[in-house]
């Protein structure tokens, strides 16, 4: 049975991806970091159809030795984006790194696992620094 790939998602379609990315947030850590990569690649897809940029044009302005087919695999969250690369990404496509994480901050998620202690800085006690 052959499998029909659509290769032109709408951004409708994408924030529809997003949405229900976004929704299944906090259930795992682990679940955490495969959606986080996932969100972050659909911001970087949403965001080149915007700016009309192929995947090709991205890739040549992220490091010289990626490729489109790196890209891709961005965009669909199978690998993750580095931070510098990121960095990149956002200085040519001129939008701040918050870009990229709005769909979770927005709804007021925090980045630790529900199920971990979020500790107050202000009850953390220091020790003074030695200078090496």
């Amino acid at each position: 049975m052959a499998r029909w790939i659509r290769v032109d998602e709408s951004l409708e379609e994408i924030n529809l991806s997003i949405s229900n990315l976004v929704s299944k947030w906090n259930v795992s850590q682990e679940d955490n970091d495969r959606i986080f990569d996932k969100i972050v690649g659909l911001q970087l897809k949403k965001l080149r159809k915007m700016r009309k940029k192929t995947q090709t044009r991205i890739a040549k302005r992220i490091y010289p030795n990626i490729t489109f087919q790196q890209v891709q695999k961005y965009e669909k969250g199978t690998n993750a984006i580095s931070f510098i690369k990121l960095l990149k990404l956002c200085e040519y496509l001129d939008v701040s790194v918050d870009y990229f994480i709005k769909p979770i901050t927005d709804l007021g998620y925090k980045f630790n696992y529900k199920g971990e202690r979020n500790y107050d800085d202000s009850s953390i006690r220091t020790r003074p620094h030695n200078n090496i």
